[in-house]
């Protein structure tokens, strides 16, 4: 289950950086880094207010995909130990269908699976 507190929201962090570019990347957000955070997952351009939960979790599950590829290839970052792909794509697409979680909840599962190139 992700995170309910919101959690950090930091320039200085890999997690919260790279979510929030390929977020923007990916024409799911719109937003300056600043905001970004903010923004709840409902408020994702692929969240469909009338589509069935069904619907919405293949739709979760492609963009999680999108995601892990944009890290993993563009960024070249690594899974985190005793992470896989599985792992990692299942915990960004059960934060991605929690409507109420936002982008910093989603960069702190991201920061709990990646480790990005560069990160201490």
């Amino acid at each position: 289950m992700p995170p309910t507190a919101q959690p950090d929201w930091n320039p200085n962090n890999l997690a919260c950086t790279n979510t929030s570019g390929a977020l923007n990347a990916l024409e799911e957000i719109r937003a300056k880094f600043s905001v970004a955070g903010a923004i709840a997952m409902a408020d994702l351009a692929y969240w469909n207010k009338v589509q069935s939960n069904d619907l919405r979790a293949i739709e979760a599950a492609g963009l999680a995909g999108r995601i892990d590829l944009m890290f993993k290839k563009l960024l070249g970052a690594k899974y985190e130990t005793d992470v896989t792909r599985t792992i990692a794509t299942g915990a960004v697409q059960a934060t991605l269908l929690q409507a109420k979680q936002t982008v910093a909840h989603l960069a702190a599962v991201v920061d709990a699976n990646y480790r990005f190139r560069g990160e201490l």
